[in-house]
């Protein structure tokens, strides 16, 4: 999968008032009202105690920005969005991070307490060896660094095809192609 394609494909399709977004993990459920959607200036991490880490509160790493992020539109278009190289799990985040320290777009947490639904680990999330698309997508973002590509795939740039739609009762499921 991709997830960086999928997150721009959904910002593309997105009503065209939208003023910010909400990326979410689909295995992560807020666990009590201390998570706080409103809306921001910037990009602001959700997710900052999360069961599968035992509730500790997780300071901001400095890029880490995944698990539940809200970012406004216009820094949104600002970063160019997600980047499209990455396969598989990992490095996404740190990425979007990069993206949003380079442009000097403003990074702030808010406590959010989520309770992890029960998955597969990946690799190290839990101390175990690194799998090999995220070593890949290391390789990958260390370069885009190194060549001051950083910004050379994403919102602009993105490549699906919507293969279906069909609304159900509280959503409309979007199936698309990259």
């Amino acid at each position: 999968f991709n997830k960086g394609v999928l997150m721009n494909v959904g910002t593309i399709i997105a009503d065209d008032k939208t003023t910010h977004y909400c990326f979410h993990d689909v295995d992560l459920l807020p666990a009590s009202n201390e998570c706080n959607y409103s809306y921001v200036n910037g990009v602001t991490k959700l997710a900052t105690k999360v069961s599968q880490f035992g509730f500790q509160h997780r300071p901001l790493p400095p890029l880490e920005l995944g698990g539940v992020v809200l970012i406004d539109k216009e820094s949104f278009i600002k970063i160019n969005g997600w980047c499209n190289e990455y396969r598989g799990w990992g490095i996404e985040d740190d990425d979007f991070g990069e993206r949003c320290l380079a442009k000097k777009i403003n990074i702030e947490q808010r406590n959010g307490t989520y309770i992890s639904l029960p998955h597969e680990t990946r690799g190290d999330t839990l101390g175990g060896t690194t799998p090999y698309s995220k070593i890949n997508n290391q390789k990958y973002l260390d370069n885009a660094k190194k060549t001051n590509s950083l910004f050379d795939s994403g919102l602009n740039n993105v490549k699906y095809e919507i293969s279906s739609k069909e609304q159900k009762e509280n959503y409309l499921l979007i199936k698309v192609k990259t």
